[in-house]
């Protein structure tokens, strides 16, 4: 006779995690294999990024701030990154500076 028995549902619940941890260990396992990587992108990576990004964009079209959205991205509509006119930013405040350095440095010449 056992003094401590586990709960049944506590014996299912690990049998079912155990099963599951199987399954995504052997299916991992196969599609990181050099052949089978092609099969993974075309039947879940690609199909899920693509339904991702027409939500995303369903969302944010619909959105009040679309406009915004659009205009902060970037590269939508020709507009720039916004990394791209922070470092453009920078570089103008930078240049100006060295500018009123040189023009400092002539008027006490």
């Amino acid at each position: 006779m056992m003094l401590a028995e586990v709960p049944g549902l506590l014996r299912e619940a690990a049998a079912w995690l155990g099963a599951i941890g199987i399954v995504t260990a052997g299916v991992t396992a196969i599609f990181t294999r050099k052949p089978f990587r092609w099969l993974w992108r075309r039947v879940v990576s690609d199909p899920f990024a693509d339904w991702t990004q027409r939500q995303v964009g369903e969302a944010v079209a619909a959105s009040d701030t679309a406009h915004l959205v659009e205009y902060h991205l970037g590269p939508n509509h020709g507009t720039k990154a916004m990394h791209a006119r922070i470092a453009a930013l920078e570089f103008r405040a930078l240049m100006g500076a060295i500018h009123e350095v040189d023009d400092d440095m002539e008027d006490d010449a």
